[in-house]
Formats: structure tokens, sequence, C-alpha cells
């Protein structure tokens, strides 16, 4: 999975924006994300109609970039090595990243 960085300032997110929250630059680059540390998860056992139920989520950081995903599994913990897996089906058409052990 990859990150996009902007080549003007080098400030890197995970998300697509039209400008760099940074310095408004418009011209990116997509970079790898690697490997990265679960910095924080949670359960949501309450959740909208199409939505796994319970639904691991993770904070995880790769470098300079930090993003929100659903957990492979409730097994992982904070300080765990995670990676961004494939694309995988959230509810009805939207898709997203997952974390996973690496």
């Amino acid at each position: 999975m990859t990150a996009t960085e902007c080549e003007s300032c080098d400030e890197a997110w995970a998300y697509d924006r039209v400008r760099c929250p940074n310095c408004g630059g418009e011209e990116f680059e997509s970079v790898e994300l690697g490997a990265g540390e679960l910095v924080a998860t949670t359960v949501s056992r309450v959740t909208p109609p199409g939505v796994r139920e319970p639904n691991p989520l993770g904070i995880a950081r790769f470098g300079d970039v930090a993003l929100t995903a659903q957990l492979v599994d409730e097994e992982l913990d904070a300080g765990d090595e995670v990676v961004l897996a494939g694309d995988y089906q959230l509810r009805d058409g939207h898709r997203g990243p997952r974390l996973e052990q690496a």
C-alpha cells in the first residue's frame, strides 16, 4: 500500500487530497508505507447496517503517516507491527484498507 507525498515540501498523508495541507502544493508522488506500528485499538460493537459487528479498529503510524483502519482480528494490540492489507468491502460499495500483522 502507498501514501501520498507532496513533491514541494515532502509532507505525507494516507488519503487522497487535492492540495497539500502543509504548503498548498498540487504535485504528488506515491510512496510505499511498508510496516508500521499499531498505536491504539478499539472495538465497535454497535455498527451501522452492513458493517461487521464486532468491528475491530486500529490507529497505526507509518513514519510520519498515521491512519485509522479496520483490523483483521481483535488479537492485534498496540505496539504490534502491522501492514496495510489490500482493499476490503467496508459496506454497501465503499472500500478501504485494513491492518494486519506484519
